[in-house]
C-alpha cells in the first residue's frame, strides 16, 4: 500500500484517502480468489464422483461385482450431474469455516 499520512494538529498521523481505493479492492480481489478456490473444489469434487462411479461399473463388467451396485454408481453420477447443472452458491463464510 502506498498511503501517505499527514500530521493533524493533535500530532496523529491522518490518511491522505490514496489508499482507500486499494483497500476496497483488496477484499474483492481475496473474495474472487476464495470463490475460485471453491469451484476448484467443486471440480475435484464431480471428478471423484464420477470417478467412483467408473470404478464401480467397470468391477461389474469385470465380474466382481453383481448388478446390485448399479444404484450406487447411478447415485454418483446423479450427484456429480447436480453439482454441473446446479453449482452450489459460494458461501465465504462457509469457506472460511472449511479452509
Amino acid at each position: 500500500m502506498n498511503c501517505k499520512t499527514s500530521g493533524t494538529p493533535d500530532g496523529q498521523p491522518e490518511c491522505c484517502g490514496h489508499c482507500d481505493s486499494e483497500q476496497r479492492e483488496a477484499p474483492d480481489g481475496r473474495m474472487l480468489q476464495m470463490e475460485l478456490e471453491w469451484r476448484a473444489q467443486e471440480r475435484i469434487a464431480i471428478a471423484e464422483l464420477v470417478d467412483q462411479a467408473h470404478h464401480l461399473i467397470q468391477e461389474i463388467i469385470r465380474g466382481e461385482h453383481g448388478i446390485d451396485v448399479l444404484p450406487a454408481a447411478s447415485s454418483q453420477l446423479a450427484k456429480a450431474s447436480q453439482l454441473l447443472n446446479w453449482p452450489m452458491p459460494f458461501d465465504p463464510a462457509r469457506h472460511a469455516r472449511n479452509a
